[in-house]
């Protein structure tokens, strides 16, 4: 199955945003992966998140997973559900 996990933009007022990757994520593409699933990981972090669409059309996901690693990433998480 290809699977899509996806970490939301950090708001601006967080200023390190490097420190803010949920392993959680990672973990869980990890497991998946050991499970024989394609997994991708879209951090919108690194990438704005109008590439999320190519990434979508590209890589066709039939499931797609979104974390929210704290509330300030609400609007972030919402918006890209």
């Amino acid at each position: 199955m290809k699977i899509l996990l996806i970490n939301p933009e950090t708001p601006d007022f967080i200023q390190i945003k490097d420190k803010n990757f949920p392993l959680s994520l990672l973990y869980l593409g990890s497991s998946l992966k050991s499970d024989g699933h394609d997994v991708k990981i879209f951090d919108a972090d690194r990438k704005p998140v109008s590439t999320l669409e190519n990434v979508l059309s590209s890589f066709n996901p039939q499931l797609a997973g979104v974390t929210c690693l704290f509330s300030g990433k609400i609007e972030s998480t919402l918006y890209i559900a």
